[in-house]
């Protein structure tokens, strides 16, 4: 995947960051898109990405702090290990 971004990134390109995690691909994309948007429901990870891109004086960043769906309204999600999903696993040790 990042191959594939630094060889077709643009730097009059527009960046959708859907699921952005802790904003992996959003630091990468900011090194080489005019502007990105960042889509991440989990406040914690919002605030990792704020973080990490605050040295970015060039590039746009609109940061969204919700998920996106094909579908209105809200639901619960849980974290495991560090990744997040909206079917509760059972944990198991």
């Amino acid at each position: 995947m990042v191959y594939f971004l630094l060889k077709n990134l643009n730097p009059d390109d527009i960046f959708y960051d859907i699921g952005a995690n802790v904003g992996y691909y959003t630091y990468l994309s900011g090194l080489l898109c005019k502007e990105v948007h960042v889509f991440e429901p989990i406040k914690e990870y919002i605030d990792l990405i704020k973080e990490n891109i605050v040295e970015f004086k060039n590039t746009n960043f609109f940061i969204n702090n919700l998920a996106l769906s094909d579908h209105k309204g809200k639901i619960k999600i849980f974290l495991n290990s560090g990744k997040s999903t909206i079917i509760k696993k059972k944990q198991t040790f």
